[in-house]
């Protein structure tokens, strides 16, 4: 953690990657050196469209292709453009000394890799970020780092860009196909560097923490970052459309939002070492923060394992439902519980959970407190976070990538995607990556029994009044109150904060809004979804093991039954290749796999009871009755691994005093004054 943090600072004070002294974050820079790979030709004619589109600034034309020693401090002084040539050695380069980044290839011209250039150069969207209840052209904006670690905005809203960037050209789409992107780091560097503010996260730093973030020894020696496998069931079959089985569970946590959480706990502290708002240069801020968030299963876990390895001196806090998570889930939280670490279960629902902590943000008692006895401030790890939801594009444009690598789809050709969807953040990452040019048609949201998201895709409208939540099989899908609408809803209306607000508060005060008449138009022309309830989740759990010889998770077999229910409406009028997420490793969730396949251990199934003992030899029958073909994944192999697991931990009732009394002990604050 220190260490890391002086290494940030000493980058940031010694290669300062940020417009000269003087000029505006927002403006162009005055003055602009031109390097990189590309040939000497190439580069002057990128400089004279440059000069076209730019000409309030000054270029300059470095006569040697690699950047030399000297070279970087001339960068130093100006401002430092890339123009790379697509091979192994430029894009997998180690010296990110460079503000921006353009490539040329026998598909971009130079004149093409200007214009991108230029609008790198000018765009100051997502630098600048308001509260989803503000109006996008008057609300005072953030940084992208003061998003990261404020995490909550002050009305109650979510961090968003002021506005979406303009989507990436189809040749850069193209270009991540080839084989020096198939490494995940690479391309993960490649459209991040585009969509977060170089001033405040240089190409340098964030090329270190996407190095730490996917380690190989981290994620279990495997080598892929979310490979794609092939599925299919009879509808497939007789269309002959391919399925393929987006595999999101392969990090340190077996979860989806490893690929996030790996990532998310270095912003966060390069946020908390090196920035610091306009609003905080008159005070004096508090040093330490804590992070506070509501799970459903997988983000506790994830978040837990992200900041013990990217930020361990900051405390984490993690409320979960007692009877919304899996045996497993619970298990692994609370083989990490303890030091900087508490995991705490709430009696009632994740939605009890997520409201919490939201009304804790907007306590200002409790904030004021919380900062006044133990020097801490708060912020999150979930998804409500706009650190949180950023990496997750990534797989999208990863998975693409692959699939016209291996032939199933041509470059600039669509793929439909189906995501199984309770807190509309994984969706909502496709969405946004749609709106940046990823090639995607229909985006297919799959629900089960809390199917408040289907019916918001099908109506417009966005009602629980009359709802009741029910615990399934799929906990990460048992949620009615969906935290991301809102962001689809501020994009959706062009920042229409206003509105925003209005609807959130209808929400709150009668448990519905009706959206507005561009919501339902997006709503029916991008998406479709359908919903699953338990014993169809059963079925296709042992369907797709049977006809494709693969195990799947209860969130999976969700998405693959809508995926199914999605084919045998459209028949061919949709794309050749759907992508279905696939969020979690089946190992997860033992016991509904186990029934899902029609087999039991010998002390039958124990529900949420089951203890260590009984998930082993769960996996055990599951590994029989696969016949081999369903390994427990190594992160939760290693946790059973241990004969001295914590079967139970803290736990508290449905008490908003209770639990700000718990969480003001674990700050350091005084709970009793």
């Amino acid at each position: 953690g220190d260490v890391r943090r002086a290494q940030f600072l000493y980058f940031i004070e010694n290669f300062p990657l940020f417009f000269p002294a003087g000029e505006s974050r927002a403006s162009m820079p005055s003055s602009v050196v031109v390097t990189g790979t590309a040939g000497e030709a190439v580069r002057a004619a990128v400089v004279a469209k440059l000069t076209e589109l730019l000409p309030a600034a000054t270029y300059a034309v470095d006569a040697e292709a690699q950047p030399q020693a000297e070279e970087l401090n001339l960068i130093k002084k100006r401002f430092g453009v890339i123009v790379a040539a697509v091979d192994d050695a430029n894009v997998a380069r180690k010296d990110y000394g460079y503000h921006v980044r353009a490539f040329v290839s026998d598909r971009i011209s130079p004149e093409s890799a200007a214009t991108t250039l230029a609008e790198q150069l000018t765009n100051p969207a997502l630098k600048r970020f308001v509260s989803t209840r503000q109006d996008a052209a008057s609300a005072k904006p953030v940084s992208f780092l003061g998003a990261v670690r404020q995490g909550l905005a002050q009305d109650g809203g979510l961090f968003v860009p002021t506005a979406l960037p303009a989507p990436f050209p189809p040749e850069f789409i193209s270009l991540l196909s080839q084989a020096p992107f198939a490494d995940y780091a690479v391309l993960a560097q490649a459209v991040l560097e585009r969509l977060v503010d170089r001033n405040e996260v240089p190409p340098g730093v964030l090329q270190a923490m996407i190095a730490r973030a996917y380690d190989v020894e981290a994620w279990s020696n495997e080598v892929a970052r979310c490979p794609v496998a092939d599925v299919t069931f009879e509808e497939a079959k007789a269309q002959q459309r391919h399925v393929a089985l987006s595999q999101q569970f392969c990090g340190p946590t077996s979860a989806f939002k490893d690929f996030a959480l790996q990532l998310f706990p270095q912003w966060f502290d390069l946020a908390t070492t090196v920035c610091q708002d306009e609003d905080d240069a008159a005070d004096e801020s508090p040093s330490n923060y804590l992070i506070l968030a509501a799970t459903s299963g997988d983000t506790g876990g994830a978040a837990i394992n992200g900041f013990v390895r990217g930020a361990p001196h900051i405390k984490v806090m993690v409320l979960y439902p007692t009877k919304g998570v899996s045996p497993v889930q619970r298990l692994q939280m609370l083989s990490m519980n303890g030091g900087n670490v508490r995991v705490v279960a709430v009696d009632d629902d994740f939605d009890f959970c997520q409201t919490t902590v939201k009304r804790i943000f907007n306590d200002a008692s409790i904030r004021q407190k919380i900062a006044s006895d133990a020097s801490t401030r708060l912020s999150s790890a979930n998804s409500i976070n706009w650190g949180r939801l950023l990496p997750q594009l990534v797989y999208y444009f990863h998975n693409y990538a692959s699939l016209v690598r291996d032939g199933k789809l041509a470059a600039g050709e669509p793929m439909d995607v189906c995501v199984p969807t309770g807190n509309f953040g994984n969706i909502l990452a496709c969405y946004i990556a749609r709106r940046l040019g990823l090639p995607v048609g229909r985006l297919v949201l799959a629900s089960n029994c809390n199917d408040v998201l289907h019916d918001f895709v099908t109506t417009g409208v966005y009602d629980i009044s009359a709802r009741r939540l029910e615990l399934t099989a799929s906990p990460s899908i048992d949620i009615l109150k969906a935290s991301n609408v809102e962001r689809f809803l501020h994009i959706v209306t062009n920042g229409d904060g206003a509105a925003v607000a209005q609807m959130m508060s209808s929400l709150a005060d009668s448990k519905k809004f009706d959206a507005p008449a561009a919501v339902k138009d997006e709503l029916q022309r991008t998406f479709w979804s359908g919903r699953c309830d338990e014993a169809t989740c059963r079925a296709a759990i042992k369907r797709t093991f049977e006809q494709s010889g693969v195990v799947v998770d209860p969130h999976t077999a969700v998405a693959m039954e809508v995926a199914r229910q999605y084919m045998a409406a459209y028949g061919l009028t949709r794309a050749k290749v759907l992508l279905v997420s696939s969020t979690a490793h089946w190992a997860k969730f033992p016991e509904p796999v186990a029934e899902g396949l029609g087999v039991a251990p010998p002390g039958g199934l124990k529900g949420n009871a089951a203890t260590a003992d009984d998930i082993r030899a769960l996996y055990a029958t599951v590994a029989e009755a696969a016949g081999g073909k369903a390994a427990v994944s190594v992160p939760l192999a290693k946790i059973f691994e241990s004969r001295d697991l914590a079967e139970q931990g803290p736990r508290l009732p449905a008490a908003y005093d209770d639990i700000c009394a718990d969480l003001l002990r674990f700050a350091g604050a005084n709970a009793a004054s």
